[in-house]
Formats: C-alpha cells, structure tokens, sequence
C-alpha cells in the first residue's frame, strides 16, 4: 500500500490513471443521487465534446459535483496541469481552479 494524505488531489488523480488507460470518466460528488442509469443521455450529450460539466445557478463558476471527461491526450493534459496548479495552491478550491482552467467568466 501506499501511504497517501486526505487532499482534494485524490480524486483527480485516480481521473488521471483512468484517463491515461483509455478509460473515460464521470465524477459525481457523494450528495448526488441517480434514480435512472445516465448512460444513454451521456453519450448523447457527450457527442463532438471532451468535456461535460455541470453549473452552479447560485454561484459565479462552474460545478464540479459532476463532470465527464473523454479519455482523449488533450484532456489529461489539461486535468493534469489543473491537478498540478492545485498542488502548487493547495489553500484554493477546485470548483475555482476548473473555471480558471476553461477561462470561464460569468
């Protein structure tokens, strides 16, 4: 085993092996409850994006209680320099460094 701190950097970076294997990821925070299988609308969704990404009506940035990102190198690039800035930042919040990183403004 190996011995790791609690930090919001866990998450990403089991995202990040996941997206490096091929695999593509949905994060849904633990106050998210799914009463059908969201599959089919995903992919629909999903088709001609990398990224799917909900909003925060009652906020000024994105939320990122749940998101979908395609295995693709150019979004584990850019989950990789964001789960590296968060490093380098480790006082601010996530929901904030994912705005910053798709230059999203209200």
């Amino acid at each position: 085993c190996a011995r790791a701190e609690i930090s919001v950097l866990n998450k990403y970076t089991l995202l990040l092996i996941a997206l490096q294997l091929g695999i593509d990821v949905m994060w849904l925070d633990f106050d998210i409850f799914l009463v059908r299988d969201p599959g089919p609308q995903l992919r629909a969704a999903a088709q001609g994006y990398d990224l799917l990404m909900g909003y925060d009506y009652e906020s000024d940035c994105l939320c990122n209680g749940f998101f979908y990102l395609r295995a693709r190198p150019s979004t584990h690039r850019w989950l990789f320099e964001m789960v590296r800035w968060l490093y380098d930042h480790p006082y601010e919040h996530d929901q904030r460094a994912i705005s910053a990183f798709l230059n999203y403004t209200e």
